[in-house]
């Protein structure tokens, strides 16, 4: 799995404590909870379900809690809310009173948290999908992958590939990436590219048993590589080096004349 060699505390399953996350304003200082803020509701069924034999485990909850960068610059609030289960600490060593602790699995995030950093070098409709994206992935993930494919999209857009033909129909995102690729011959970008694209066919025809927390982890790492090789400040060196290339290819077949 790529994802965990990056330590990034995303995950669909609960957490005791809700880690750092990193501001999506910014981009730079982490977010904090606001322990102040924290408010935990249960679920009307819950409360009719009370009686004497009643277990704190059976309740079933709703959480809401405010996050804060600790930027002094910066000082974005991020709303999150989810749902909380009560849990168990089965250890003898821990009081009664510490014996239970909440287990809060966040649902959305208001503005969304970042994957990984969106710089302004990449074109604002590509992160503008991304962002829906990473605001999808704590719960829909089939739409994360749809996401992720019109992001890929939208970087043909910016790259000026052809999105309809002569008949003004739709061009398959396939051969759109086909037609980039024949002028930007970069094996790496090619594999990241079509793996995207499969993968956010996937999306489209499966339901959410069937796309993985895995899966759409790695994508994230997939398009935040892609991006950095087409956007980054070496991707401007490789486009010159490419230029530098042909230059020389078209020299060369000049030099020796038309074929015979």
């Amino acid at each position: 799995m790529l994802y965990t060699d990056r330590q990034r505390p995303w995950r669909q399953s609960g957490f005791t404590e809700l880690p750092d996350w990193e501001c999506p304003h910014c981009q730079v200082s982490p977010l904090k909870v606001d322990e102040a803020s924290l408010e935990i509701y249960p679920d009307p069924d819950s409360l009719e379900g009370k009686n004497k034999d009643w277990e704190p485990d059976w309740d079933d909850q709703t959480f809401h809690v405010i996050l804060r960068c600790t930027n002094p610059g910066c000082r974005a609030i991020v709303s999150c809310h989810g749902t909380s289960k009560v849990h168990e600490i089965r250890d003898p060593d821990v009081t009664e009173e510490d014996r239970w602790t909440n287990i809060l699995s966040p649902r959305s995030f208001c503005p969304p948290i970042y994957y990984f950093r969106l710089d302004s070098r990449y074109p604002e409709p590509v992160r503008k999908h991304l962002r829906r994206a990473f605001s999808a992935y704590w719960s829909d993930l089939p739409s994360v992958m749809n996401c992720m494919r019109t992001a890929v999209e939208a970087v043909m857009d910016d790259k000026g590939v052809e999105a309809r033909n002569e008949n003004d129909s739709p061009i398959p995102l396939k051969r759109r990436l086909q037609n980039f690729l024949e002028s930007h011959q970069n094996t790496y970008d090619a594999v990241l590219l079509e793996a995207i694209r499969l993968l956010g066919n996937e999306g489209s025809h499966s339901n959410e048993g069937n796309i993985s927390d895995t899966w759409v982890l790695n994508t994230f790492e997939m398009a935040e590589a892609l991006l950095g090789s087409l956007y980054d400040k070496h991707a401007q060196v490789r486009v010159f080096a490419e230029k530098v290339v042909s230059a020389e290819r078209l020299r060369k077949i000049k030099k020796s004349g038309p074929p015979s």
